[in-house]
């Protein structure tokens, strides 16, 4: 038989992922497998329901495993992905527990699946660190949120935010230009040079922080 000369993935019960590789594993290599098994001849064989069961499993958790591998890469940002991959995966259970052809060992963990999901992600939109990211995130913005006044408000809260920076920074400004200078480089305040100068600085903007937040 031309298989590839791979080991059995051992299954460890704190690392869900090693399930998932553990029955892709036993998929990929099912004839060597059963042929083993039958040779040693003491335990109980794979039955081809067995082997069903597993590629079902396989199918629901590789966006999991997807997801898993995602989240924990160290060469990029992840927070602000959170929010859509969680609704991502939480649909996925809803469209898959609505198949009416997978077996009943499968329909019951999904329903145990989404039960939790439920209750894990709940108000997980109302978290505004991964709110504001995600909105902030170029590649996502608007298009990551499902509820418009989640988002809406989720936009005047950095809206807000921006605009007290703004304003900040224009009354740290503006305590700096009020500062007298103290060169002996600079020509007096009262040459007519200084006076058109002190003009332009002190002639007020029709903009307001808000507004130039909304324009950043």
């Amino acid at each position: 038989m031309s298989y590839p000369e791979l080991k059995l993935i051992q299954d460890v019960t704190t690392r869900w992922n090693l399930t998932f590789d553990m029955f892709q594993r036993c998929i990929l290599i099912k004839e060597p497998l059963i042929s083993t098994i039958a040779i040693i001849g003491n335990v109980d064989n794979l039955t081809n329901e067995d082997f069903e069961i597993m590629q079902h499993y396989c199918e629901i958790f590789k966006p999991f495993k997807e997801a898993t591998v995602e989240l924990s890469s160290e060469k990029g940002v992840s927070i602000s992905k959170v929010l859509i991959i969680t609704q991502m995966l939480h649909s996925h259970i809803k469209n898959n527990i609505q198949n009416i052809q997978l077996p009943h060992t499968i329909h019951l963990m999904l329903s145990k699946m989404l039960t939790r999901a439920d209750k894990k992600f709940e108000g997980i939109e109302n978290q505004r660190v991964l709110t504001e990211a995600t909105l902030l995130d170029p590649r996502l913005k608007k298009k990551a949120f499902d509820n418009h006044i989640i988002y809406q408000r989720t936009y005047d809260q950095i809206v807000e935010k921006i605009a007290a920076i703004i304003k900040r920074n224009k009354n740290n400004d503006e305590h700096n230009i009020n500062t007298p200078l103290n060169n002996n480089a600079i020509e007096n305040e009262t040459s007519e040079i200084w006076k058109h100068f002190n003009a332009q600085v002190s002639t007020p903007t029709l903009s307001t922080p808000k507004s130039e937040a909304i324009v950043v």
